[in-house]
């Protein structure tokens, strides 16, 4: 008996350790793995369908491989490439109109309160000292954004690496996907009536994190990046991108790029009295809220629908730690993890009961 119990904790002992090594070997490939996992699952319907077509596994999860490939890498390649040069050309279109703009160069009527209120933004934007700030801040955020395309296109060879390792784990979980799900089901700790709601659970969660914020994130900087494009706003991908990724947070979204953008708009056609540009600052105004805005409160109920929602602390929570630990594919993870940390929680809080009155 003694011997057993030994043998159980140093055989548990060089299970950890392994389990740490493992962990080790991996951590520099987490984003590719979580990124395949994500893929999988959101390509996995194609993929059976094809299956269902062709009657082969292994086909159909190679076209469905080559299809993510095609679907991703393309729009990807060609947003860094926009992104980089836009990014360059918003500095130095900003920088230019701010060293020749002149605050007194219209006077206002003592009674024209927006006329005066743009004069004294005008005039203290003009003083050295807030070009300066300005000048720094935007030098900073323009910057940062070419040193991570630079950044991403320097480090190619390790993307290529991450790219295969993503696209080969993927190509096996499409194939192998359902024998994947069974062996973990035989390992999981909890009651085995359990499992059925734990993977029901995770489905609806996966779900929602998926195509309940992410798809909606996308079609609100998609139809923001739109109207920024149609209305010539300078920059529209580099600002787009920026929209994107605030539609991710709760109670703040892409609003806080379009809707200054509309006020600047209006404001700067106020000054040059062109009612066009004007007339483009409202249009952008009321686009971003009966559109940008509205398509979340509209879209993500039908995406969703009665599968389970998402608290906005935990999204925000995981998106905010997500990008800190995962990088840009933390977005969805990081709700993910919290998400399904919580589903297990309550199903652990079940057992409990149950052993209760049992």
């Amino acid at each position: 008996m003694e011997v057993f119990k030994y043998s159980k904790i140093f055989f548990i002992t060089i299970v950890i350790i392994l389990a740490l090594l493992s962990f080790a070997l991996i951590r520099p490939l987490i984003s590719a793995i979580l990124l395949a996992i994500i893929f999988a699952y959101v390509f996995y319907p194609v993929h059976r369908w094809i299956a269902e077509k062709s009657g082969r596994e292994t086909l159909s999860a190679l076209v469905t491989t080559l299809l993510i490939l095609l679907v991703i890498a393309v729009p990807i390649g060609l947003l860094v490439n926009a992104v980089s040069r836009e990014a360059v050309d918003l500095y130095t279109q900003t920088k230019d109109k701010l060293d020749s703009e002149n605050p007194n160069n219209k006077k206002c009527e003592l009674n024209d309160l927006l006329c005066r209120g743009f004069a004294y933004f005008s005039a203290y934007m003009a003083k050295p000292e807030a070009q300066t700030h300005l000048d720094a801040a935007i030098n900073k955020f323009t910057g940062r954004i070419v040193q991570l395309s630079s950044e991403f296109l320097l480090a190619v060879p390790k993307r290529i690496l991450e790219i295969f390792v993503m696209f080969f784990i993927i190509f096996y979980l499409l194939r192998d996907g359902k024998q994947f799900v069974l062996e973990v089901e035989k390992y999981l700790p909890v009651h085995k009536r359990h499992h059925k709601q734990i993977f029901n659970q995770f489905n609806d969660v996966t779900y929602a994190v998926i195509f309940g914020n992410f798809i909606v994130a996308l079609v609100q900087g998609a139809l923001a990046t739109l109207a920024f494009v149609v209305l010539g706003v300078s920059s529209p991908f580099v600002w787009g991108v920026i929209m994107t990724f605030f539609a991710f947070i709760p109670y703040v979204g892409p609003a806080v790029i379009w809707f200054p953008a509309a006020i600047i708009l209006m404001l700067d056609g106020y000054a040059q009295d062109s009612n066009l540009i004007v007339f483009k600052g409202i249009i952008l105004l009321l686009w971003g809220i009966f559109v940008v805005s509205l398509i979340d409160n509209v879209l993500k109920p039908k995406i969703i629908g009665d599968r389970a929602r998402i608290h906005p602390i935990a999204v925000l929570l995981g998106v905010i730690g997500g990008l800190q630990l995962f990088g840009f594919v933390g977005i969805i993870a990081g709700p993910l993890i919290i998400a399904m940390l919580i589903t297990f929680v309550k199903i652990y809080r079940m057992e409990e009961v149950e052993a209760q009155r049992d």
